[in-house]
């Protein structure tokens, strides 16, 4: 078996790769100067580039994304003020339904010949008139969410 030490370079080899190291440290010293004055001229108007490859200033982008997040809250307005509207829209819905269940039972009960019928008769249409109002009620907020969905939507294909 043979000792496989690595031997060490000789003096002449040394030498050289010290003043090649030296060499290269002090070249990566002057790369990092450069960068880092580099990068402080261009701290305020920084310039990069946009997903489209064109170069865009940082206050053009600053501005960009101010108007994009405009623009987001003005949907989010918008479909609020929709689904408030429709929410308002389907509670007039709940009361007509409520209403015309209320007057096609007293229409129905004046048809008949006896008057005492409709006296009793008026605690079940007072029933039924709300649970078709219930029934209509339960309706509001799938109406609503879905009127805002719509109306963001809609503000973001326009």
């Amino acid at each position: 078996m043979t000792d496989s030490k690595i031997s060490p370079p000789k003096s002449e080899e040394h030498g050289a790769l010290a003043d090649e190291n030296k060499q290269l440290r002090s070249k990566i010293k002057e790369l990092e100067f450069a960068l880092t004055e580099a990068t402080a001229g261009t701290r305020l108007r920084s310039k990069t580039t946009d997903s489209d490859g064109t170069n865009k200033d940082l206050p053009d982008r600053i501005n960009d994304i101010a108007n994009r997040s405009t623009d987001e809250v003005d949907r989010l307005f918008r479909g609020v003020f929709v689904m408030v509207a429709e929410s308002l829209r389907s509670t007039a819905e709940v009361v007509n339904a409520f209403s015309s269940k209320l007057s096609k039972r007293q229409n129905e009960a004046r048809s008949e010949d006896y008057e005492g019928s409709r006296i009793t008769k008026t605690t079940d249409d007072l029933l039924a008139a709300v649970e078709s109002g219930l029934r209509e009620s339960l309706k509001i907020p799938r109406r609503s969410f879905e009127g805002f969905l719509s109306a963001y939507d809609d503000s973001l294909k326009s």
